[in-house]
């Protein structure tokens, strides 16, 4: 079995998300995105479960972690622009930064738009 892809694949992100989705799919709580892997328990007691779990899968199949990048036990984590928090989510600074950079671009084509001259010809 290979556990490398060849420099330069475009699909390899879409491989790897399939790896790892079909790896933790049977266990609750816990979701992958590309190489983020979130787990969320109740209590602490199962929180540790499912990461010895997850921890024995990457294990067996011979995935590594960057431990430097890894953060456990936590009870709130920024992620795909949202701060999650065991009662809910909001969107971060950066987030609704972005959003109003995006409403600006767009307000500025539209009166460029708007300025272009128009004819009944086609």
């Amino acid at each position: 079995m290979y556990n490398r892809l060849c420099f330069d694949v475009h699909s390899a992100p879409g491989i790897f998300q399939c790896v790892t989705k079909s790896l933790l799919e049977d266990i609750s709580g816990v979701r992958a995105f590309l190489d983020d892997i979130i787990i969320c328990g109740k209590s602490d007691a199962e929180y540790y479960t499912r990461l010895e779990k997850v921890l024995a899968l990457l294990e067996e199949s011979r995935l590594k972690l960057n431990l430097s990048k890894c953060q456990f036990f936590k009870y709130s984590i920024s992620y795909l622009g949202y701060e999650l928090y065991l009662s809910g989510l909001n969107p971060t600074e950066e987030k609704l930064e972005a959003i109003g950079n995006v409403c600006e671009e767009w307000i500025k084509s539209i009166e460029v738009l708007e300025n272009v001259p128009t004819t009944n010809k086609v």
